[in-house]
């Protein structure tokens, strides 16, 4: 699967799930997801750890997921963190 495909899947499953978790921060947010996604997660925020802009992202994400340009940015930087450390 290429990346920008494995980041849009990623991204999609993660949407529903975060959108339930409402104002909460990404890390509050793992908390409540199911195991598979919660599993998910982890390996997302693993690869963003140390970079900024891809934490911000996951944090704005899991704060308003339903956000569109949450979603992309989002996608963006989980696409940047997937061609680093595919």
């Amino acid at each position: 699967m290429d990346l920008v495909t494995l980041a849009s899947a990623a991204t999609a499953a993660l949407t529903p799930y975060l959108v339930k978790a409402g104002e909460k921060i990404a890390s509050d947010a793992a908390n409540n997801l199911p195991e598979q996604i919660d599993k998910l997660w982890g390996m997302v925020i693993a690869k963003f750890q140390g970079k900024p802009a891809a934490e911000g992202a996951a944090q704005e994400l899991a704060a308003n997921a339903g956000d569109p340009d949450n979603q992309e940015a989002f996608n963006l930087q989980l696409k940047k963190a997937l061609r680093e450390d595919p």
